[in-house]
């Protein structure tokens, strides 16, 4: 993957290997977030300052979660990559298992992720 676009907090990519579709999220600082589906973005949610603050502190979770490996007899899985940048850190964690395996940390960052942009999608 290359590197984040300025702003950009989070990169999840979501690569199937059967179909060869690629599916995208990033989250900027101002609080869109953008889905990219096989190379075309459009508007998936605006997560206000308090979101996106409880977003870059669910990142904080994954930041020392090693890479799962695909299992030797992987049948059905596909290679889920989060990228971050808070602050000066930069990393990745690539799940070469999902969804067969999928790590606490990172299953709880795609809980409160789905819980903001649900919330996000609410009408005010």
């Amino acid at each position: 993957m290359s590197e984040l676009p300025d702003g950009v907090y989070l990169r999840t990519r979501y690569e199937d290997p059967v179909t060869g579709h690629v599916r995208e999220r990033l989250y900027d600082a101002g609080g869109e977030v953008w889905l990219v589906v096989d190379g075309e973005r459009s508007s998936w949610a605006h997560l206000d300052p308090d979101q996106v603050e409880e977003a870059r502190r669910a990142v904080e979770g994954i930041v020392d979660v090693a890479d799962v490996p695909a299992p030797e007899d992987a049948h059905d899985v596909a290679r889920m990559t989060y990228q971050w940048r808070l602050g000066d850190r930069t990393g990745r964690v690539v799940d070469a298992a999902y969804p067969s395996v999928v790590p606490p940390e990172i299953d709880a960052l795609e809980e409160t992720l789905a819980s903001l942009e649900e919330a996000a999608a609410e009408p005010s």
